[in-house]
């Protein structure tokens, strides 16, 4: 029970706090985007608009995550590069997911588009820690 209490207890301290705090005001930089775009294309692209405001967002956000992540919340020092290309593939994947779950959950439930986006915020986050921490921004 120690072992794994400690374990927590690193785990909070160190990367995983960092990457909450630079995730929580990426995801409000992200949604404050989104928001922004969503009335200027919604009513012209019902669908396209949406994935259109959630794409730019998710891009500005992941900007400002990458370089935070890397220099404070990771602490990393490998080639930039080759995180940053491994990075945009993880946005990649991302966009698609987030604008999928979106569509998924808008088409399906009487969400709103922010509340949807919010929910798929909270799906991507969980995976992406995981990733970032154990294969993007792993120490050498």
């Amino acid at each position: 029970m120690k072992a794994r209490e400690g374990w927590i207890q690193r785990l909070l301290r160190g990367s995983f706090f960092r990457y909450v705090v630079v995730g929580a005001t990426g995801a409000l930089l992200d949604f404050a985007v989104f928001r922004t775009l969503l009335p200027l294309v919604q009513d012209s692209m019902p669908v396209s608009g949406k994935a259109l405001a959630n794409g730019t967002g998710m891009l500005l956000g992941a900007l400002y995550c990458y370089t935070l992540n890397r220099i404070w919340s990771f602490k990393s020092r490998r080639p930039v590069l080759r995180q940053a290309a491994a990075y945009g593939g993880l946005l990649t994947f991302n966009v698609f997911a987030s604008s999928g779950l979106i569509y998924l959950l808008g088409a399906r439930t009487a969400l709103t588009p922010s509340l949807c986006k919010i929910i798929a915020q909270g799906v991507i986050f969980l995976w992406n820690y995981l990733i970032s921490r154990f294969w993007i921004f792993r120490q050498a």
